[in-house]
């Protein structure tokens, strides 16, 4: 077959096939043999009716489109491997001449990254200093975790933990109240938002939970009190502007059916061995400052990513295809689902309360998208220029890696094998870009045979998989009050 190519906007590439007849021929025939097996013809039986039958019987054009059907595949493959090129989007096909066969296609193709002279980048990185003061402060926290509470006979003070029952509701508003302030009369209940039983409450006055001032009206309580009273939720506090509650006068009934107060352990050689890491003090301080280094220091090292991945996508001149823009954007609002979903809430109710379309979100979001997008091509062609490649042992390692998390029996396919390759070849190429950055002097260094990542540099990028130092994890935004 013939084929030409001509290049469009918008990384698209136009082909003009010209199939030889007999190829044609011999689809149609294909074509032929496929229909006979399929319709019943009178006077003939099933498979036996000659082709020129078939032909009138369903129609020419029927068994054109057929031969047509069986041999795009195979000329699409042809053309676009002859063309050196790997289509990033399903290819739109178009019969432009039956006699002889010419077929047009456009796809979408990775654009052509140049990414600049990436070598000249120069950045510093900013020296780790690990204080005694953060290392005291992840002793303290271990210290809090490890810490026992015990039943006291005495009203809750701040800092306890009260085992409570509470209701609460909006609208409920209070008729008659007695000398004391309590209320005694009143009106109909208004909605209930908050119901929980034999809950354990901590009474930290500067908490939010479920809305200020809460824990001020629980403390000076005794096990067996019961206790009625308003608070006015604030629609200036960006924690509840977006809840249906904000600027409300909200009314809570709380029970208290036990109280405790909290008894940590003393810092000794004892607790050091509680934490498993460590059978001393000095040696449990030891370690844990070797872990805060490691951890700030692959802090820095994508601190470092982000920004070179920055300057290269500022000074990059290419544009990402739509095709993937949308594709990018489609992860993007999948995402968001998600976590609104653990939040509690939905997609449409974030939209409803932002006041936009879904239209409207998904313009926002396309230029994040395909500056994301940009950047990974960015770093795949630097990864190609400078021979970065994931070695079968390194992929073998985190495959392991990812079946000890998902348990032994979990199975990873060729495809999920191959994501996870490409992953391994991207942070190694970012590993080496900031290698690259942060070297000392203005020549210009080859690019090398194999790129290896320094030592300092796999101390970084594992760090994150060291044990937990205490620094927590993150919460999901407010989504309704809870306790």
């Amino acid at each position: 077959m013939k084929v030409t190519t001509e290049k469009l906007e918008g990384s698209q590439v136009r082909f003009n096939i010209e199939v030889e007849p007999e190829r044609t021929e011999k689809s149609m025939q294909r074509a032929y043999k496929k229909l006979v097996n399929k319709v019943n013809i009178p006077g003939f039986r099933r498979g036996k009716a000659p082709r020129a039958i078939v032909e009138r019987f369903v129609g020419k054009e029927v068994l054109f489109q057929e031969g047509v059907d069986i041999l795009l595949p195979e000329i699409v493959k042809e053309a676009v491997e002859e063309a050196g090129l790997t289509p990033i989007s399903e290819p739109e096909v178009d019969v432009a001449q039956q006699e002889p066969l010419v077929i047009t296609m456009t796809v979408t193709v990775r654009p052509e990254i140049d990414p600049g002279n990436y070598r000249r980048i120069r950045m510093s990185r900013q020296p780790v200093n690990i204080t005694d003061t953060q290392v005291d402060d992840v002793v303290e926290h271990m210290r809090e975790e490890h810490a026992e509470w015990t039943p006291v006979e005495r009203p809750v003070a701040a800092g306890d933990r009260a085992t409570i029952d509470v209701e609460g509701f909006a609208g409920h508003r209070p008729l008659l109240y007695a000398p004391e302030g309590q209320p005694l009369l009143h009106a109909e209940k208004g909605k209930v938002f908050l119901d929980q039983k034999n809950v354990e409450y901590p009474v930290q006055p500067e908490a939010e939970n479920p809305v200020p001032g809460f824990a001020d009206q629980v403390v000076g309580m005794n096990a067996g009190d019961e206790k009625e009273f308003q608070l006015l939720v604030p629609a200036d506090n960006p924690r509840f502007e977006k809840s249906e509650l904000a600027g409300q006068q909200v009314t809570f009934r709380v029970k208290v059916s036990a109280v405790k107060e909290k008894h940590l352990p003393e810092l000794d050689d004892g607790f050091a061995k509680t934490s498993g890491i460590a059978q001393d003090m000095a040696g449990l301080r030891e370690e844990l400052h070797k872990r805060l280094k490691s951890r700030a220091e692959a802090e820095e090292e994508h601190r470092l990513m982000d920004l070179i991945v920055d300057r290269l996508v500022d000074q990059a001149s290419f544009d990402v295809p739509e095709v993937l823009v949308s594709q990018e954007v489609d992860n993007a609002l999948d995402s968001r689902e998600r976590t609104l979903k653990y939040q509690g809430t939905s997609l449409d109710r974030f939209l409803r309360e932002e006041k936009k379309t879904r239209d409207e979100l998904r313009k926002e979001l396309a230029p994040q998208a395909a500056r994301r997008l940009k950047g990974m091509f960015l770093v795949h062609k630097i990864g190609e220029l400078e021979n970065i490649e994931a070695a079968p042992d390194e992929v073998d390692v985190e495959v392991e890696r990812i079946k000890s998390i998902l348990g032994d029996k979990a199975k990873i396919s060729d495809e999920r094998r191959e994501s996870i390759t490409a992953d391994l070849r991207h942070h190694k190429t970012l590993h080496r870009l900031v290698d690259l950055v942060t070297r000392e002097g203005d020549e210009e260094e080859a690019p090398i045979e194999a790129a290896e990542t320094s030592e300092a540099t796999q101390t970084a990028d594992t760090a994150e998989e060291a044990a937990p130092v205490g620094t927590g994890e993150d919460k999901p935004e407010y989504a309704a009050p809870s306790l």
